[in-house]
């Protein structure tokens, strides 16, 4: 009978749920990698956001707050495992261009990446993290596997991940702004992906990058007219690479969000946003929708213009 993780610190998730989590994504990616040819790499909106029955051959290794850096390191393991791997798709939230895990208030899931993906940190950070990993009693074996879980992807029946209050809205999304190219002083995590996008040339691997859609009560909080992902378009321009914008796509209704900034996993948005990465790779067309007009349109029909 396996152990439960006891660490001495309070951590803001489960470390049992989500230790097992990343297990079962673990065993099953190697269970299955002669079939696999395309990895998800992201955050929670990639985690819980990408379907991979619509686009075949594709396993979702998305984890919460995982960080660009973090998916580079993803990446690079799933391809040192799989000879057979052809493309890496990147989520890339409003977040991402700042958001650093290991300095966040999800340090420490740094801990749990490392123990069951190898994903290092920075040597600064060996005091703290180090004293989350030494001081908790890991199991022997392996947990039991979520429930539910296909090829990367938890269908979970849990709608609401964070408060739907107004006001815990407004905070959320100030947050996220303070991390975007609008207000971050520092490209901490473009270079990380540019280091994604390099080793897949070097592999002769494609590279998609998506932005996932949010909820329009999301949208319609955001600063007026702000230039959210110029950085990141330049970028996979230089690149060549292929840009999926879905962030104010209005295929994707409120029904589809589990919450303002999350897909529902049991729903259909998932579904939806894997199958507009798989028409995209098929048309090989840009895939931009204009996001100001839509917030434009949104504050209209609120009456906030």
């Amino acid at each position: 009978m396996s152990q439960h993780i006891k660490p001495p610190l309070s951590l803001p998730f489960d470390p049992n749920a989500y230790f097992a989590n990343l297990e079962a994504k673990r065993d099953a990616f190697m269970d299955s990698r002669d079939e696999i040819d395309t990895v998800i790499v992201g955050s929670s909106h990639g985690e819980y956001g990408f379907d991979p029955d619509h686009l075949d051959g594709s396993f979702n290794l998305g984890t919460a707050s995982q960080d660009i850096r973090q998916s580079a390191s993803m990446y690079a393991w799933a391809a040192r495992r799989n000879r057979q791997l052809r493309r890496v798709i990147v989520f890339y939230s409003l977040f991402s261009y700042g958001f650093d895990c290991s300095r966040s208030s999800d340090h420490a899931r740094c801990v749990f990446l490392r123990r069951a993906f190898g994903v290092r940190w920075d040597e600064d950070l060996d005091d703290l993290l180090w004293s989350i990993d030494l001081n908790a009693r890991w199991p022997h074996q392996s947990l039991s596997p979520p429930a539910v879980l296909d090829r990367g992807f938890i269908r979970s029946n849990a709608r609401d991940f964070f408060s739907e209050a107004p006001d815990a809205l407004a905070r959320r999304v100030s947050r996220h702004v303070a991390m975007s190219e609008v207000q971050h002083q520092r490209a901490d995590q473009l270079p990380h992906l540019a280091a994604i996008i390099a080793l897949a040339k070097r592999r002769g691997d494609e590279v998609v990058v998506v932005v996932p859609p949010m909820r329009s009560d999301y949208l319609a909080a955001l600063p007026h007219g702000a230039p959210l992902f110029d950085k990141l378009r330049a970028l996979c321009a230089r690149g060549r690479v292929q840009l999926v914008e879905a962030f104010a796509d209005s295929a994707f209704a409120w029904e589809d969000f589990g919450d303002p900034d999350h897909l529902y996993p049991a729903g259909e948005g998932p579904k939806k946003l894997a199958g507009l990465v798989r028409v995209r790779l098929a048309s090989r067309r840009p895939a931009r929708v204009g996001y100001v007009r839509a917030l434009n349109h949104l504050r209209e029909a609120a009456g906030l213009a």
